[in-house]
């Protein structure tokens, strides 16, 4: 109860103090695991800074970290982000006040910048607990963008935030993870008032579109590649079944 205490008033007196402070600092293994195509699985090493009206989540090259165990505050501050050759990564920035959300999005090579309004998963709590660290979690379920959604949260840290697009629950989202299994968020490390942070919308492609635009751009470019594969392949005797990544399944505008 006293470490609680400790966090909440910690919490509150930073985020405060100055709007664009970062109360901590959280790393994530993201893991996306396509049963249909296990040569298609990605395994990266993800970031989330909040405070009490923003955060931003992206994602850090792979292998960066590779022994890291939950606790291991020291090496967070050491995890540099992958940028490519364009300087861009994915990220989801997202300001609770304006209740905005901004990403950069990839269909296959092609990157995008897309904005949309905030959406909180219908959470629904249970009374499931385990640790995960040193903190005391609790099970949630909800559906969201086509998928059923388990996240483990701990209310000794009171944060909306948590990784990729999931937040919205009494206490900061530790571990999360899609029913099917194909999308894990694993709880590595945190630290909180991390040095040389900031909380701001990363490098963009583009100008921003909105999100139906972009599901309307994925639909046309999933279509019309898939049929092009499959067309090639047919030549070759068939027996080819088209593939994209796991989050290609995801429908956007799903809530």
């Amino acid at each position: 109860m006293k470490k609680i205490l400790i966090i909440i008033i910690y919490l509150l007196v930073f985020s405060k103090s100055n709007g664009q402070n970062v109360v901590a600092k959280v790393l994530y293994r993201q893991q996306e695991i396509p049963k249909q195509n296990a040569a298609a699985k990605r395994d990266v090493d993800c970031i989330l800074l909040f405070n009490s009206s923003q955060s931003l989540y992206y994602e850090a090259s792979k292998n960066r970290v590779p022994n890291l165990k939950s606790g291991a505050n020291d090496n967070v501050e050491n995890v540099e982000f992958d940028s490519g050759n364009d300087g861009l990564v994915f990220f989801n920035y997202q300001d609770y006040q304006s209740k905005k959300l901004s990403s950069n999005e990839a269909i296959f090579s092609r990157k995008y910048f897309v904005q949309e309004k905030i959406v909180v998963p219908k959470w629904v709590i249970t009374k499931e607990y385990k640790k995960i660290g040193s903190f005391k979690c609790q099970k949630a379920k909800a559906f969201y963008r086509n998928r059923n959604y388990m996240a483990w949260f701990t209310t000794e840290i009171p944060s909306l935030a948590g990784p990729w697009k999931l937040q919205g629950l009494p206490g900061l989202i530790l571990e999360a993870e899609s029913e099917d299994g194909e999308v894990k968020f694993l709880f590595e490390s945190l630290i909180f008032n991390p040095k040389n942070e900031k909380i701001a919308i990363l490098k963009t492609y583009g100008k921003p579109m909105t999100l139906a635009d972009f599901v309307e751009i994925r639909k046309k470019v999933l279509r019309d590649t898939k049929k092009s594969f499959e067309s090639k392949m047919t030549q070759f005797g068939g027996g080819y079944e088209f593939n994209v990544n796991t989050f290609s399944k995801e429908n956007f505008l799903s809530q």
